[in-house]
């Protein structure tokens, strides 16, 4: 299936880490055409904590930024991973940091905030965003796989030329 092909789907689900542009330079995507920008109306925070270091990446600067640029800033704390969770994954423990996230991941509020995402995917598509930058040991993943299991979205995690249904 062609890149092309899949951002006329209103079931696309990205995925990207928010350390290595500037608000600016993302949404500067979006004003410039980018395929890949314009495939979602909806930026889902899913940091358990919507803090960052990073000049525009905290939940105020950032949910401004990208209502100037036209993306609904939603954050979803409830698919955020436990401090546990970030603990096991920093020491490299990747088999309790999934066991962690999954257990955390049956939570009513986990529940609760899953469905709201399902919910913002199928009504445009939507952008998972977190601080990891590697996906394959970030628990956006699992969000993502969870999300595209209960209706069908096809899975871009941006920065990577990776596909997933």
């Amino acid at each position: 299936m062609s890149r092309s092909t899949v951002f006329w789907d209103t079931r696309c689900l990205l995925t990207r880490f928010a350390c290595r542009k500037s608000v600016g330079q993302a949404t500067s995507r979006r004003s410039a055409g980018d395929a890949s920008a314009s495939t979602f109306r909806s930026v889902i925070d899913i940091r358990e904590l919507p803090i960052s270091r990073r000049k525009g990446f905290a939940k105020k600067a950032l949910s401004e930024s990208l209502t100037h640029a036209g993306i609904e800033y939603v954050h979803l704390r409830g698919l955020g991973d436990p401090k546990e969770g970030r603990e096991a994954a920093r020491a490299g423990n990747l088999a309790r940091f999934i066991r962690t996230f999954n257990r955390h991941m049956e939570s009513e509020r986990a529940q609760a905030d899953l469905q709201s995402a399902v919910r913002y995917v199928a009504e445009g598509g939507a952008c998972l965003m977190c601080y990891e930058r590697d996906h394959t040991i970030c628990h956006r993943t699992i969000v993502a796989q969870i999300i595209s299991h209960r209706m069908d979205a096809i899975v871009y995690h941006l920065g990577r030329e990776t596909w997933a249904r």
